[in-house]
């Protein structure tokens, strides 16, 4: 499931921000935009990748990015 290693990580606000996204992606995505669910595998390789990079990051670094993600976003 997308966004949950990044909250078995410790990074809850990147998770639980790219696992929304992903079911919303598919709620909206069934409904009216079926073309865009071609980026649920997109969203999926972007969480397996990024987790398995973050698990070398260290307790502190990985709090400063968590917070970090969703100051970028605004």
């Amino acid at each position: 499931m997308p966004g949950a290693a990044h909250m078995y990580l410790g990074m809850m606000k990147k998770g639980v921000l790219l696992m929304t996204a992903f079911f919303l992606l598919i709620a909206v995505g069934g409904m009216i935009l079926p073309p865009g669910l071609f980026l649920l595998p997109v969203i999926w390789f972007y969480c397996f990748f990024d987790a398995l990079n973050m698990r070398h990051v260290s307790d502190e670094e990985r709090k400063v990015l968590d917070e970090n993600f969703v100051v970028k976003l605004d």
